[in-house]
């Protein structure tokens, strides 16, 4: 058993300190890590990135020193009577590795990326991540996201005319074993080993993306996705949600709030062993050299003003109709009989009745459905072992 050096000893308290901490929390403690790994090795590579970062600070420094501030305004309600959306401070270089401060930069970018989906209704919006393939700490993302590029753009080609796409590539350092669970084996690089090596720490290379399709549901958007990329939890798309103002009174959240998120330099990293999060954080920092900002960003289609694409009103109250009912169905478990029942019967999702008949045509008018609701009220009655209304549940809404 080797003697451990005052080195290894002090990276390991640093990592437990992280581990403990959050690897987001103290980028202090990261920077220890990767300066003592150039005085030791002197290693070229680690040595460049955190030379790019000093020279970031200084300029930022500068720019702070010599830039006259500007008078703050009275809370965040502009003179016109709009609300600031709220600033996401987002460090650049490799921000998981010791930057601390830098100017902000995901809500400029997210504003940007929204000027080019104006005109699209956040029914047609769909926030999704996919997980790509593994990298190595050892690897280039410049070569990755290039590949991982042309893939993509392959995908888009079948979707239909006026498809409009803002994404940016991100890494997260994980272990090949978490990487397999999810990439299917056929997808393997050579030089990836889960089997062999399965606490080995990767880079899970991944996209996050706005995909806003004139003619595609939510549905159809995930089948052509999960088709072109197989595996768990592989693909995720999210519904967009409403913005809301905070408690200081900022806009945040909604289509645009996504996209700030996108924007910004985030990784994920979550190990058991303090040599993982050490290997993570110097691949990281490697890694991070091999790409800039023009490398992670992705763009495809034209926006609405360009393509000149009309969006069809009739389907966008289709598509809010179904997301309705859907969001009605996912409820209905938490309401109560009277609750349930009147939720059903008023989003027209009833279907079966005391059996599995089908007892009431969709397209009948609301008179006609009403006249058979109170013929049916009449004979209710409470069963006397259960305690409960005696009408069956309904079983998928019924989009006739």
């Amino acid at each position: 058993m080797t003697r451990p050096t005052m080195r290894s000893v002090r990276d390991n308290i640093d990592c437990k300190a992280l581990n403990k901490a959050g690897l987001a929390a103290d980028q202090k403690l990261k920077r220890q890590i990767l300066e003592r790994e150039v005085r030791a090795s002197g290693d070229a590579a680690i040595s460049r990135a955190l030379s790019e970062q000093d020279k970031f600070v200084q300029r930022v420094q500068r720019s702070a020193k010599f830039t006259i501030p500007k008078p703050r305004k009275r809370g965040p309600i502009a003179k016109d009577g709009t609300r600031r959306r709220k600033d996401y401070k987002s460090p650049e270089g490799f921000n998981e590795c010791g930057l601390t401060s830098a100017r902000t930069y995901a809500s400029k970018a997210g504003a940007r990326r929204e000027t080019k989906k104006r005109g699209f209704p956040d029914i047609l919006r769909h926030p999704t991540t996919i997980h790509l393939g593994p990298v190595p700490v050892d690897g280039c993302l410049e070569e990755a996201s290039r590949s991982w590029r042309r893939v993509l753009r392959k995908v888009f080609d079948r979707f239909t005319d006026g498809v409009q796409v803002e994404g940016c590539f991100q890494i997260d350092m994980s272990t090949a074993y978490k990487v397999a669970t999810i990439i299917p084996r056929d997808e393997w690089p050579e030089w990836f080993d889960p089997e062999n090596r399965p606490e080995g720490v990767v880079a899970m290379f991944h996209w996050h993306a706005d995909i806003s399709d004139p003619y595609l549901s939510k549905d159809q958007v995930r089948e052509r996705l999960k088709e072109a990329f197989p595996g768990p939890k592989r693909v995720c798309i999210r519904t967009v949600k409403e913005a809301w103002v905070t408690k200081d009174g900022y806009v945040t959240g909604g289509a645009q709030g996504y996209l700030e998120y996108l924007s910004m330099d985030k990784t994920k990293m979550d190990f058991e062993h303090d040599w993982q999060t050490k290997e993570a954080i110097l691949g990281h920092a490697r890694l991070a050299s091999t790409w800039n900002k023009r490398n992670r960003s992705f763009s495809y289609g034209k926006s609405l003003a360009v393509s000149r694409v009309q969006i069809d009103s009739n389907r966008i109250a289709e598509l809010e109709r179904v997301a309705r009912l859907e969001q009605k169905r996912r409820a209905l478990p938490n309401l109560g009989f009277g609750e349930r029942f009147a939720d059903i019967w008023f989003s027209g999702m009833i279907k079966l009745v005391k059996g599995y008949a089908k007892w009431c045509s969709l397209a009948d008018s609301v008179r006609q459905r009403t006249k058979r609701a109170l013929a049916l009220v009449k004979n209710w009655s409470l069963s006397s072992a259960t305690e409960t209304p005696c009408f069956i549940d309904h079983s998928e809404a019924s989009l006739e």
